[in-house]
């Protein structure tokens, strides 16, 4: 019996090492073929129809889609919301290529700067331009201080932009600023006081100039606080010292033209007489 029961157990013991090396040559064969199999690619069309409908490859709709589109001309693009083209107001879209312009469900290809749910912003070609940082770009007549592509509307202040420095007045070029301004962007080398005409920085002014109850000598457009001498503006010619006129001066001051008679200075042409050690004609030595 004991003889009989070793003899089964080893025949077992056979049958479960070949069912086991049968399993791994069944697995090896299997694997083999999973290695063998191909992917195929297939290209998937993305547009919209005639019915203002997103489809994908050729003609199924996906409602549950949103974005922006080219239509079937490849042509025209539309904002999709739930698998339609939607009509919007003038609004910034993203899509996977950028931020654009739509206007009544479709991009806007035109260049400039437009009004839009979200605020003013810069585009080209229907593309927002969000680099634009800093800087004042012109729409029309006007110009708009940009910060990452967007008019900032709340920036009052000196800007610069690719034709020149400008003030804003809450994001917008003004053209009622004259006069000197302090320096507050960097124009000059030591945040110095510049001139604006119409808004905009005239580097080629020269005259004398008010700014927080003082006036000062003007020069390409710049506050020139080492002129110290005569010069003038509309209402007449004023005695300087370090770029700023010397209200308390009573004396004489030279320049090519000769010597003048200064009272509170500025030179007054109505005088004749002496003073000073000369005799003055008209104001003139």
């Amino acid at each position: 019996m004991q003889k009989t029961e070793r003899v089964v157990r080893k025949w077992m013991r056979l049958f479960m090492m070949l069912g086991s090396l049968l399993l791994l040559f069944h697995g090896s064969t299997v694997l083999a073929k999973a290695a063998e199999a191909e992917v195929k690619w297939k290209v998937v069309t993305q547009e919209i129809n005639e019915e203002q409908q997103y489809v994908y490859d050729g003609d199924k709709p996906d409602v549950t889609i949103n974005g922006v589109f080219p239509d079937q001309t490849g042509n025209q693009w539309g904002f999709v919301d739930q698998g339609v083209v939607k009509d919007t107001e003038s609004i910034l879209v993203p899509n996977w290529n950028g931020w654009w312009h739509v206007v009544n469900g479709w991009v806007d290809w035109n260049s400039g700067i437009f009004d839009t749910t979200s605020g003013k912003y810069k585009f080209t070609n229907g593309k927002c331009e969000f680099p634009l940082n800093q800087t004042v770009e012109m729409s029309g007549s006007n110009g708009w201080y940009l910060v990452n592509g967007k008019a900032d509307e709340t920036y009052t202040g000196l800007a610069a932009g690719k034709d020149g420095i400008y003030w804003m007045t809450k994001g917008k070029t003004d053209s009622s600023k004259n006069g000197l301004v302090k320096d507050t962007i960097g124009v000059t080398a030591n945040q110095g006081i510049i001139y604006l005409t119409n808004g905009k920085f005239n580097s080629s002014m020269d005259t004398v100039a008010k700014i927080d109850n003082a006036w000062w000598k003007v020069r390409n457009g710049i506050v020139d606080t080492t002129y110290t001498g005569l010069a003038k503006n509309e209402n007449g010619w004023w005695y300087l010292e370090n770029g700023k006129v010397r209200f308390d001066y009573n004396g004489v001051a030279q320049n090519e033209n000769g010597f003048w008679y200064v009272s509170a200075g500025m030179v007054d042409f109505k005088y004749t007489g002496f003073a000073y050690g000369y005799y003055f004609v008209n104001s003139r030595a």
